[in-house]
């Protein structure tokens, strides 16, 4: 294609372009975020006991462990188990954090893990 070939582009005012070009922008950025970050937080960090123990399934702990072996605490095994293993791991984290060592998953080491999603609201009770 040689330069003389070029059909001419419209002229479209400055103004114009850039607001077409920032509302793109926002559009692509706020797609690219993760379902819980577009969403305003469903309890203040503030209102989190971090003593509560999150009560966590197969899916909540696999996570905890990847996290924990990425922060190189291997928890040898990741199977979705709270076993002696995974409690090691933990107990490990904890200790080397400066977290109440439980070898349990509580909000407090889900924060540290950077889980803050996984967390408990009350005592007792999580995801």
């Amino acid at each position: 294609m040689t330069a003389r070939s070029r059909l001419p582009l419209p002229e479209v005012p400055v103004k114009t372009l850039s607001g077409r070009m920032l509302a793109a922008v926002l559009c692509l950025a706020a797609a690219g975020l993760p379902a819980a970050a577009q969403q305003p937080a469903a309890r203040s960090l503030r209102q989190l006991n971090m003593d509560a123990m999150a009560n966590l399934g197969p899916d909540g702990i696999l996570r905890v462990q990847q996290l924990l072996k990425d922060r190189g605490f291997d928890p040898v095994r990741l199977d979705g188990v709270l076993g002696p293993l995974t409690r090691a791991a933990l107990t490990g984290f904890q200790e080397k954090y400066g977290i109440k060592t439980r070898g349990e998953i509580d909000n407090q080491t889900l924060f540290a893990l950077g889980a803050v999603d996984l967390a408990a609201g009350e005592p007792g009770q999580g995801r």
